[in-house]
């Protein structure tokens, strides 16, 4: 990148959370290798991947170099695996990555997986992510709109095998919600309904 472009992307990451001069200094190496990678692989300019990396960054909360650039090394190998250009991943990523941290306590790995192949399902956009959050949440009994312990939601999850005899929901490993149990689950149901 010319000095110029470097400029560019300092002025982009101290605009994208106020940081000061000493925080742009130790960020910007890893926004420039992001870009970098971006550029080289995707034939996205600097200013649109680093845009949308602070954007990314800020809804996660990785504000160190080293917690930022292990974000930003997820979010350049989900984008290989999607099709559009790491815009179309953060849209989806706008409204899940948040309630999936807060609500669910997903990390960011999983978080990003997820989204990255459901992308490819056609769950795409700020809409696939608000759809992938709701689908999960409406798993799991009596919690954020699923229903009641009873009644057709209970029959619809326990016939979709989501829940125990007890009527847990089987997502939750160790007491945490498991994206990747969810996905697992799901398509079991998918292959027993439409084998």
């Amino acid at each position: 990148f010319s000095n110029i472009d470097v400029a560019q992307m300092a002025k982009i990451i101290a605009t994208g959370n106020a940081f000061n001069e000493q925080q742009v200094q130790s960020l910007l190496p890893v926004y420039a290798r992001f870009a970098d990678v971006q550029k080289l692989m995707k034939g996205t300019s600097y200013q649109q991947s680093v845009t949308e990396g602070v954007r990314l960054a800020h809804t996660a909360q990785h504000y160190d170099p080293e917690g930022l650039a292990s974000y930003l090394d997820l979010l350049n190998k989900a984008s290989m695996v999607i099709p559009g250009g790491l815009t179309e991943l953060g849209n989806a990523l706008k409204y899940s990555q948040g309630m999936g941290k807060t609500a669910l306590g997903i990390d960011d790995q999983n978080m990003i997986i997820m989204t990255a192949l459901l992308n490819r399902l056609g769950f795409a956009g700020a809409r696939g992510g608000t759809n992938t959050i709701a689908a999960m949440v409406r798993s799991i009994p009596g919690v954020f709109g699923s229903g009641l312990l009873k009644g057709k939601s209970y029959e619809a999850l326990s016939e979709m095998n989501m829940i125990d005899k007890s009527g847990h929901s089987r997502a939750f490993v160790n007491g945490k919600f498991d994206p990747i149990a969810w996905m697992g689950l799901l398509g079991q149901y998918v292959n027993k309904e439409f084998a």
